[in-house]
This record gives structure tokens, sequence and C-alpha cells, in this order.
């Protein structure tokens, strides 16, 4: 069921159809500059925006934004603000200097472009119109960035820079402007390097704009040697009125002509070629906030020049990408987890939810291995008895193998806990249950991604999946499943689903779910995680999905309250709260919400993390009003174990 529905929506299609002769047809001169460009390629020196690394990074204005939210004098933020949204960029900067200080502004600009930031987003890379930049040029290449995003592609291409400079060096920018041999780095604005940055020497505020663009400063003259002897390639580049620009018009150069490829609002494309045009700039346009169009474009341009390079590339980039990112992310896993249960070559998948029914295991006992475990799905609506009979049945007849349950509630529990002692008495097959990740619509999405990544099949009455792994980790916290056995062309093709509706949603809390089922879907532990939200993103989820749950808690909905409880004892970003999430749990359950009241029996019973009260008799009692409310096999199964009786 959860995946029929999952794979029917209407995911990304737009994003995904949008194509290089789409793009040539946006305006007429596209495909006569696209030839130029392609044509004059070997002697062309890119010029790199912050457009190009915004898959780590904010732009300018939205890097400005995030600082003004270290600003606490209400009247002062608006000011600042008004200031970013009529693209008073410099004056914003210099406002905001004033304000917090040159030493607490750098270090907010190092927080802002750590090299940190791009080490957990390296993950995406592949997938960015940076990352062929050293497959297309080589030579000299020009950036306003500070972060270290080329230096990074460049040395994962096996091409560094042999040197990377800032202004003042005319010696060393003139040689690599000659030089046609090794790569070379003019970082126009410095750079933020670890956690370190000379602010002298950076160039943000408009005070340090004005410095730096000074007539006697070294930056205009170096400038100006670039743009006279180098035809320029602006990629990632908004092209504004600003002091490089007015540089550029200084100095225009009869016969030189530079390129660009831009966004553009459909109204204004003629307006923009006109504009481009003076400052003699041939430009590509394409649809306004249609930002793939330069991944789009520059593969085109490799596949052109370089046929077998590009085959190459990406017919492993974009087939296997997927697949070796899970690789390597099994390796880290490897040495963190013991390797009995990471002896496959597949990757993993993790799920942060630890066994709830070690049926064959000491309750107590810290991990459980599964060998060869088939995967059985179990959802809380779940009608059809004797089918799930005949499923568990098939599984004990095989050999060498073990099961793994993930149910969707503990309702899935219940029918199964009805059978269970009958066919354990037939079998010595090792059996451990868990939840599924997430709440609510997000739990069906992970066991959408969960069945994909097990190659588990659709059944005919659409309630219950079978897929299978290599093998699998239990432990109270966590399960890693091991060497899943969907195809590596289902799972891509489910990642790129994911990141379409992620590019697409403008709610954060949504993109943090999607990001998380990415990180599963790529093999990494939590932990790890390579697409995470920014600090700023993760303080406006927490704060999103608190809100909403309290809203519908509020309003007496018992999951609400139960995943609020759940929310205060477990969330990451907010004050664990034991109490508060005793006292929400208590009333999902006091409502009779099964679920909860089998939370309060394990939490009592066992405690947990930020659960600080033991309660032997509490466990009782509410598992005690689970077995009476819903007459659940598995609450009976747990009264015992807590009572000693097994």
């Amino acid at each position: 069921m959860l995946v029929k529905q999952y794979n029917k929506s209407n995911m990304g299609d737009k994003n995904l159809a949008y194509s290089f002769e789409e793009i040539m047809a946006y305006h007429p001169d596209n495909i006569t500059v696209y030839e130029e460009i392609k044509r004059n390629i070997s002697v062309l020196c890119p010029f790199i925006g912050a457009g190009l690394t915004q898959f780590a990074y904010y732009s300018w204005a939205d890097a400005l934004r995030q600082l003004v939210q270290k600003i606490t004098e209400k009247g002062r933020a608006e000011q600042i603000l008004s200031l970013i949204n009529t693209r008073h960029y410099l004056e914003a900067a210099q406002l905001l200097e004033e304000l917090r200080s040159p030493l607490n502004l750098s270090h907010d600009i190092v927080y802002l472009f750590s090299s940190k930031r791009l080490e957990e987003n390296k993950g995406k890379l592949p997938d960015e119109a940076i990352y062929l930049l050293p497959l297309l040029f080589q030579g000299l290449v020009l950036t306003t960035n500070f972060d270290t995003a080329l230096e990074t592609v460049f040395q994962m291409h096996g091409t560094p820079f042999q040197s990377v400079f800032h202004p003042g060096h005319h010696e060393l920018l003139l040689q690599s402007i000659r030089h046609r041999s090794g790569n070379y780095l003019f970082k126009l604005h410095g750079t933020v390097t670890g956690d370190l940055i000379e602010y002298s020497s950076i160039v943000f505020t408009k005070k340090q704009y004005n410095l730096h663009y000074g007539q006697t400063a070294p930056l205009p003259q170096e400038l100006k040697q670039c743009f006279v002897q180098k035809p320029i390639l602006f990629l990632g580049c908004s092209l504004e009125q600003d002091l490089t620009m007015d540089v550029l018009d200084s100095i225009l150069v009869p016969g030189m002509n530079h390129y660009a490829i831009l966004n553009c609002q459909k109204g204004d494309r003629d307006k923009k070629i006109r504009e481009l045009g003076r400052r003699q700039i041939r430009v590509i346009l394409y649809e306004d906030n249609r930002h793939e169009a330069v991944r789009i474009i520059l593969e085109r341009l490799l596949q052109d020049l370089n046929p077998d390079q590009y085959k190459n590339l990406f017919s492993h980039e974009k087939t296997q990408g997927a697949k070796s990112v899970r690789r390597a992310n099994q390796k880290a896993a490897v040495s963190k987890h013991p390797a009995s249960a990471l002896t496959n070559g597949k990757g993993i998948y993790y799920i942060d939810r630890g066994f709830c029914m070690p049926w064959k295991c000491i309750p107590s006992r810290k991990t459980i291995f599964l060998h060869n475990p088939y995967i059985l799905f179990l959802n809380g609506e779940m009608e059809n008895d004797s089918y799930i009979i005949d499923m568990i049945r098939l599984v004990m007849q095989q050999k060498d193998c073990s099961l793994l349950i993930i149910m969707e509630s503990y309702r899935g529990a219940e029918l199964l806990g009805v059978y269970f002692n009958e066919f354990m008495q037939e079998s010595s097959l090792p059996v451990a249950a868990i939840l599924a990740p997430g709440f609510g619509d997000a739990r069906r999405g992970f066991m959408a991604d969960i069945n994909i990544y097990t190659g588990a099949e659709i059944t005919a009455n659409d309630l219950i999946q079978l897929g299978q792994a290599e093998s699998a980790m239990v432990s109270k916290k966590s399960t890693i499943l091991c060497g899943g056995a969907g195809s590596d062309k289902a799972i891509n093709a489910q990642i790129d689903k994911i990141r379409s509706d992620l590019n697409q949603s403008t709610s954060v809390l949504d993109k943090e779910r999607y990001r998380q089922r990415v990180n599963r879907l790529l093999g990494v532990a939590e932990e790890d995680f390579p697409e995470k939200a920014s600090a700023v993103e993760w303080e406006i989820y927490v704060a999103e999905t608190m809100q909403t749950l309290l809203n519908s808690a509020s309003q007496g909905d018992s999951n609400a309250k139960l995943e609020l409880g759940l929310f205060y004892l477990w969330c990451d970003g907010i004050q664990n709260d034991s109490a508060q999430a005793e006292r929400w749990i208590k009333d999902s359950a006091k409502q009779g919400n099964l679920d909860a009241q089998m939370f309060l029996g394990i939490f009592y019973a066992y405690g947990g993390s930020h659960w600080k009260i033991k309660n032997a008799a509490e466990a009782k009692k509410w598992v005690n009003l689970a077995i009476k409310q819903h007459d659940c096999q598995m609450a009976k199964f747990f009264l015992e174990q807590i009572e000693g009786k097994i």
C-alpha cells in the first residue's frame, strides 16, 4: 500500500523535465552564444560567484539575513532587512559590522562559510555544476567566494591549484594569466580557511569594498589585467551593478567579448541582453529560478567537447553514483559498528529505532545480529490474518535465515502476537521486531524507502511486503540493515525523486524530513549525515514541528500528543524535558492510544534516553490498560517480561 501510493505521486516532474533544448529556446541568442563558448573554451577564464555553492553555503543576501538574527534591537534589524530587500547589500553589511563589531562579524562570517559546511554537504558535489569545472577549464579561475569549494573539486579530480592567491600578488597573477599549463585560483575577496579568517583582507562591508576597490588599491588594477587579457565566463554571478562591474565598465576592449550564463524573468530578457551587451558580455539566459540550467549547459559542453570523458563520468555518476556513496558510507560505518553485522559490500540503511520485541533474545541483551534476514512489513490496518500466517511460515521454512519485523505501529504486533507462540514452537528462527522510523506521514515515507532498499514486492492485497537483506544489527536504540536486495536503479530513482521534492519544498519541516530520507538511502548513520540542515534551518524545523504538534495536541489529537511527548524526550535542539514528555504521553495513553500505553510501559520498566523515571508499578498499570482496552497480545507478552515470568 505505502509504496504503491508513493510511486504514483507526481514528484518534481518540472525539474526533471528541464532540458538543454528548452534552455536554448528561452532566447534566440542562446544557441549562438553556446557555440561561441564552446569554440573559445580553451581560453576562457571562469569567474565563479556564490550561485555555484548554494548547495552548501548562503548567497550574499541570505547570509546577511542570517546575520540579522544576531541583532536584538527590532528597529535596527528591520532597517537592515529593508536594505537587503532593496539590494543595498554593502550598506546592510556595513550596518551589521557597526552593530556587531568587526570581531564578532568575523566570527559570524567564519560560521557561515566554514569548510565544515562543505564537508557536511560533500556528498552533493557530484550533482552540482561546480563539480564539472575541472573537466572543462584549465588555467586561471577567479572567484569572489570566501569558501573552499573550488579548491575541493579541483583536488577531487586530481588537478589541484598550483597556487591560491589574493589581491596584492601582481607578479603571480601575470604568471597565471600567461601560463597555459596548471591551475591557479585568484580569490578576489579573501577566504575562510578552516575556522580562520584574515578579516582585514576580506571584502564584505561597504568600507571594505571602498578600501579594496580604491584608486590606489591593487585589486582594480589586477582585475583589469584579467579582463583585458582573458575572456571571462561568469558562472553563479548576478552581474548586478557593483564595483566588480564598475571595473569591467572602465576597461572595455574592442573585440574582447566576455560571456555569462544567467537567470532572467521572461519580461526582462531583452533588457538584460541589451544591458550586458553594452558591457561586451554575451549571455545565455535561462528561466528565472531554474538554476539547474548551469549544470545542464556544462554537461552538454563536456559531452560535445570530450564525449569519452562525458560517457565515463556520467555512466558512473548518474547510474552508480548513489551506489558508490553508499559503499563509502558503509566503510565509515564498519569502523563504528561490529564487523560481524557489516560484512557485505552493498551499503547500509540506518534506522533510528531499536528492538521492541526481541522474541528469541534476552530482553536486556544490547545487540542482536541477524544473518540473511527477510524483512516483514506490517502496517496498522491489516485484516488478512491468514496471509500473515502464510508469510511467516514461508520464512520459517527457509534455511540459514532470520526474520526482522518492521511495524508501522504496535497494532501490527497485536496481530503478530496472536499467532507467534504457535509458530515459534515449530522453528528456531531468529527474530527481532522494531517500529518503523519517523512519525505520522513521515513514517510512511520511510516505510516506502525501506521497501525499495530491501526489494520488497507489493502483494495482491496491498497490505504486506517481504524484503531481504544480507544482515542486520539491532540494538536498543538503532537498527542497521546491510546489503538490501533492492536494485541500485530503483534506489537511485527514489533518491532523485526525494531530492526533487526537497528542492521544490518551501517548508523547512518538510525539507528536513526529505534530507533524512535521502541520507538513509545513501547509507549514512545519523551522526554522519552529509545532507544536514544548517543550524538555523534546524532551529526553524524544531520550532515548526513543535508548534504543529502543540496545535494538534491542544485540539485533543492523541497521536499528536504522543509525538509531542517523544519530541520532548528525544529531539536535538530543544531542552529535553522528561516531565513534559511524561505529561503528553500520559494524556495520549489516557485517551486510549495503544502506542502511548506501550511506550509508557517500556519507559517505566527500562528507562531510556532522558527518561529518568523507573517505576515497575506504573509500567504494569499502562500495559494492563493496553490489554484491557485493546486485548493486545504484545502487551500480554511484555507484561510477562516485566513480571519476570519468562
